[in-house]
């Protein structure tokens, strides 16, 4: 883990993203490369090649508050599928998705939410993270704080992703 200043401006580069997709052998891995600032994702682009989609997307701000809709379509990972929902949401429909593509997904309206419990990390989170702001969605710790990026050990709580339709 490289040594990076408080406050610098860094790349998250993941090279395969959805180890367990790639040696199952399905399509749904991705190249990540997300782009820091001041501890927020600003840009990041995924490229998902077995798929041959490419998603990108700069944000310099962050999207307001998220307004909750009472039913939700649901997207989660193969590996995570016992989830919780945020209190008076009910899921509608469910789909499994793998790698950094379910931020995509949410990214193009897809899907409403993506509930993450458990350890990921940083270099997991930062690309996906900044396309989703840059379509009006955000991912959110349990404290429904915007997740914030360069913590030591470069790893991120659960938290939750909505899209911004």
């Amino acid at each position: 883990i490289p040594n990076i200043q408080e406050g610098e401006t860094f790349w998250l580069v993941d090279p395969l993203d959805g180890t367990k997709e790639f040696l199952n052998g399905t399509d749904e891995f991705t190249v990540n490369i997300g782009l820091v600032q001041r501890h927020k994702a600003v840009m990041g682009i995924i490229y998902a090649p077995a798929l041959a989609e490419k998603f990108s997307g700069i944000c310099l701000e962050s999207p307001s508050k998220p307004l909750f809709e009472k039913e939700v379509n649901v997207i989660t990972s193969r590996h995570c599928r016992n989830v919780t929902l945020p209190e008076n949401m009910v899921a509608t429909h469910h789909v499994e998705c793998g790698s950094s593509l379910k931020f995509c997904r949410l990214a193009e309206q897809k899907a409403d939410i993506y509930p993450r419990p458990g350890r990921t990390m940083e270099w997991d989170t930062a690309a996906g993270h900044a396309i989703l702001k840059s379509k009006g969605g955000n991912v959110y710790t349990a404290d429904w704080e915007e997740l914030t990026y360069q913590k030591s050990n470069f790893a991120n709580s659960n938290f939750v992703a909505l899209s911004g339709g």
